[in-house]
């Protein structure tokens, strides 16, 4: 693994924050010129990604120390700001991604949901990069493997050395890789592209399963639920659920998405 990607005796990057931060660079100049192809307000669609940028980095961060590691952080409330070294949940940042993108469409009368259409793909491509990240990090790590394709870990990452792992974050990538080859394809087809919600709904209804099968390999804990089931599987459901509803909405797409 490659956990510090630049180190000096006073200074250090970790390759998790180095690829992320790449990532949410890609995907905001993406989103520039997908509302430039779409016929979109491409101030508007800036606006939306710096919300959700401040969004997914609070969302991530309190839901980890909320959810997972509540009572580490009241023992240790100076690590809450150290951000750097880890300590994000992706279903956190979405969600307060997507409250703050809502409530900025109803401000400024965007449509919210063709909005979401065309965040989709870009969310699906930031997931799938962010998850190597993780892969370089040694977080978000699986369970012990026999398998042949097992990762061992070396000491000094989260993940436990010396012992075959499921590769949980390569999975998750190459899922969601999948996952944004097909919404490219489906966007397309007519009865996606005069509908809105249906490219994000289909994303929820994709990545919700791709999630919920890799929790299933996951080793790494991440917050009590009911049934021995983690947090993110039972978000996994209702993401899922969302997904579902948004695809039998039967609304046309809203040509008014411009300031």
């Amino acid at each position: 693994m490659w956990p510090i990607l630049y180190q000096t005796p006073s200074f250090f990057i970790p390759t998790y924050l180095a690829v992320n931060s790449l990532a949410f660079c890609f995907c905001i100049l993406w989103v520039f010129f997908r509302a430039k192809a779409l016929n979109h307000n491409q101030n508007a669609a800036l606006n939306l990604s710096l919300t959700a940028m401040i969004g997914t980095f609070i969302g991530a961060r309190l839901f980890h120390i909320i959810f997972e590691r509540p009572s580490f952080y009241l023992l240790n409330p100076s690590l809450i700001f150290q951000f750097w070294i880890g300590g994000f949940v992706f279903y956190g940042g979405l969600g307060m991604a997507l409250v703050l993108c809502y409530l900025h469409c109803r401000l400024k009368g965007y449509n919210f949901l063709v909005y979401a259409d065309l965040f989709a793909p870009v969310i699906a491509a930031g997931y799938a990069v962010g998850r190597l990240g993780c892969f370089f990090a040694g977080c978000c790590f699986g369970r012990q493997t026999d398998l042949q394709w097992g990762v061992v870990f070396p000491s000094g990452v989260e993940a436990p050395p010396g012992i075959p792992l499921h590769p949980t974050q390569i999975y998750s990538s190459l899922w969601e890789f999948g996952v944004l080859a097909a919404l490219l394809i489906l966007e397309r087809r007519s009865e996606f592209k005069n509908r809105t919600g249906r490219v994000f709904g289909m994303w929820l209804i994709l990545h919700s399963m791709g999630r919920g099968l890799v929790e299933q390999f996951r080793g790494d804990f991440r917050g009590r639920a009911p049934f021995n089931l983690s947090i993110s599987t039972w978000l996994s459901i209702v993401a899922l659920a969302a997904g579902i509803y948004l695809l039998g909405l039967k609304r046309n797409k809203n040509a008014s998405t411009t300031s």
